[in-house]
């Protein structure tokens, strides 16, 4: 939990909103036609869509977040190791 906090607070907080939204709206819509497709079928199998889809739309945006903290992540040591490398010549 200390890695988003530190990457939210002290490295790049303005890119976590824009490349986040594409992913989180693609899983929304993918939710939004499961419910749909399931309600076509049967009510009841409507409703375990509409449950399993809040579940997997809750997974789905944790998966989104810790993939971009870690490209993050990623993307600063990277320029961490470039200053350095570059200063100490």
């Amino acid at each position: 939990m200390l890695l988003p906090v530190s990457l939210r607070l002290f490295q790049m907080p303005r890119l976590d909103v824009p490349p986040l939204t594409p992913y989180l709206l693609v899983g929304l819509i993918v939710a939004n036609w499961a419910v749909f497709s399931g309600f076509q079928v049967s009510q009841f199998q409507g409703l375990i869509a509409l449950l399993l889809a809040i579940e997997g739309y809750f997974f789905w945006v944790l998966y989104v977040w810790i993939t971009l903290e870690f490209l993050v992540a990623i993307c600063c040591t990277a320029d961490n190791i470039a200053r350095v490398s570059t200063s100490s010549r």
